[in-house]
């Protein structure tokens, strides 16, 4: 019994700490937290706990879409989305139709 009482101790001890704040690292004109989260490095320096509740969305991220390797990427998505949904309607048609045969057979 008191072995019990010592596991719930422990449990109870790691439940009630609080969790660090996130970690913030400088990369480049932005400020990544380990929590994903985006800062601005002009709004001063970054030091452990500090708030990322602002979120200022670096300009250099939208110029990822103009890279060689990303053009026609969009055409791309859009042809395998409807290539897939294609393929799923095939194969709905396939089940009903052996559904339907299957009825047939034990009627």
């Amino acid at each position: 019994m008191k072995q019990n009482m010592a596991d719930t101790s422990v449990v109870a001890k790691s439940v009630h700490n609080p969790s660090p704040k996130p970690t913030i690292v400088s990369h480049g004109a932005t400020k990544i937290c380990e929590d994903g989260e985006t800062r601005s490095a002009s709004k001063g320096r970054a030091e452990n706990g500090e708030s990322c509740r602002n979120r200022v969305v670096d300009d250099d991220k939208w110029k990822i879409s103009l890279l060689p390797r990303f053009q026609g990427i969009d055409e791309r998505a859009d042809e395998f989305i409807a290539k897939f949904r294609n393929d799923m309607k095939l194969e709905r048609e396939q089940s009903i139709r052996e559904f339907e045969e299957m009825l047939k057979r034990s009627a």
